[in-house]
């Protein structure tokens, strides 16, 4: 009797225990329910928020925008990766703030490197209050939690980078996280949003004006954008700028030829070709910048290897190569994105930018410049070979139209054949200012232009 009794006493309080846990679940559940709603209510009105900070509302300075991108729940959400201090927004008041946008990894090494070089040049490392502009790291987990892995990347970097960059990102707000998403459009590829000092959205995308200009992009706007392609003035500049300084010198110093090939056979007759052209006393450097899409590493190094041993041409060392392709990726990028926007290098942009298809389609190929021109000229490698060996013929032109229109005489028909070309080009004359060949090409045909003096007079009261 006293076993049944227990029994029956242990079952009731089972029951009892039983539906306890199960109300108790389901409050849990309704209170879960209430706190997802809550939070849904609370990011809505931040986006919201967001959308009228950026798109309605008129600022004196950034603070009110910044802060409600990063300060809700932290009065120094940020921190100087170099010294590890920690940052708050009034810190950047006054700045265009250029928001990086990327996973916790970032870049590949190579990408990442002429990333941080472009970004800080002409810039001392521990020199803040010169700065009109600062680079805040914001890294986007790839789904809503934070992983180990992503975390420990993190970390590293974030201690390492020359950059300020979110302290604690994985507090970062998801409407801002999704709100900076749909605004860049990242979908995995870092971008750069910028932010005036007036809290400006100004900029959706500058990463590739870093990318070619660096700091001489500020203030990382479309207009910026435009005017420094007004101003580029040959194509040197876009070529060799901060990659490699004795590339550097030799654009400056005059014609040079820039060609990649995966083909060390072909290498070698170009470089005996261009050999037997300077004996003439053509000035021409010879450089190899690899293929965009050679990714052999051993490959590549085999090819510069024989280069070297054979004094085949000059080279760009093996992770210069890599700035060098970037470099052209973020001209095309450019180049896209000013669509039919005309500026005085639109030329050199368009040639400069196609290089990038033509390395695509082509398995060797070259590319010629003169110093302080904007004319170029690419050759696939076949077309290129054909023209070399018929140099005897066709090198008795440039003394009298130059070089690249000398190439493009043997390439092209006989000038009888083709249309006359009516293009017009008024240029003021300036004493001592005259080009040393006296030879401008024309922009559309490329052939020589000729030239007529006209003169303006002036009524004497």
């Amino acid at each position: 009797m006293i076993s049944k009794k227990l029994d029956s006493n242990t079952t009731s309080a089972t029951w009892e225990l039983s539906s306890l846990v199960y109300k108790v679940t389901r409050i849990c559940r309704k209170l879960r329910k209430q706190v997802d709603k809550c939070h849904l209510q609370i990011e809505n009105k931040l986006h919201r928020k967001l959308l009228d900070l950026f798109e309605k509302e008129t600022h004196l300075d950034n603070q009110k925008v910044l802060s409600t991108l990063f300060s809700l729940k932290d009065d120094k959400p940020l921190k100087d990766c170099c010294s590890q201090e920690k940052i708050g927004v009034p810190d950047l008041l006054n700045k265009v703030v250029v928001l990086l946008i990327s996973k916790p990894e970032i870049l590949p090494l190579e990408e990442l490197l002429y990333l941080v070089q472009q970004t800080c040049s002409n810039f001392p490392r521990d020199d803040r209050t010169m700065r009109r502009y600062e680079i805040v790291w914001v890294p986007i987990p790839s789904s809503i939690t934070w992983t180990d892995e992503e975390n420990k990347v993190f970390k590293h970097l974030s201690d390492i980078l020359p950059w300020y960059s979110i302290r604690q990102p994985s507090r970062v707000n998801s409407a801002v996280v999704n709100y900076l998403k749909h605004v860049s459009g990242f979908v995995g590829e870092p971008v750069m949003v910028v932010v005036d000092q007036n809290g400006r959205l100004a900029n959706l995308n500058a990463i590739h004006m870093v990318h070619i200009w660096g700091p001489s992009a500020y203030p990382f706007t479309a207009s910026r954008e435009e005017k420094l392609w007004e101003e580029v003035n040959w194509f040197g500049q876009l070529i060799a700028d901060e990659i490699d300084p004795l590339l550097s010198k030799q654009v400056e110093e005059g014609r040079i030829c820039l060609f990649g090939s995966s083909d060390i056979n072909w290498i070698r007759e170009l470089s005996t070709r261009i050999k037997e052209m300077t004996k003439t006393g053509l000035q021409l450097d010879l450089i190899y910048v690899g293929k965009r899409r050679l990714n052999d590493d051993q490959h590549v190094s085999n090819i510069i290897s024989t280069i070297t041993q054979e004094k085949l041409s000059s080279y760009l060392a093996y992770p210069k190569m890599h700035f060098f392709w970037l470099r052209m990726e973020n001209i095309k990028r450019s180049e896209i994105k000013l669509g039919k926007k005309a500026t005085k290098a639109e030329h050199i942009l368009k040639n400069v930018g196609s290089l990038v298809n033509f390395d695509d389609c082509e398995k060797s190929w070259a590319l010629f410049g003169e110093r302080f021109s904007k004319d170029i000229l690419q050759l696939q490698g076949r077309k290129l070979m054909e023209c070399l060996r018929l140099f005897q013929v066709w090198g008795e032109n440039i003394e009298k139209v130059g070089f690249m229109a000398a190439i493009r005489r043997a390439l092209e028909p006989p000038m009888a054949s083709l249309e006359p070309c009516y293009i017009c080009n008024v240029s003021e004359f300036i004493q001592g200012n005259q080009k040393e060949e006296g030879i401008v090409l024309c922009e559309e045909c490329k052939r020589p232009m000729k030239m007529f003096s006209v003169y303006q007079c002036n009524a004497v009261e």
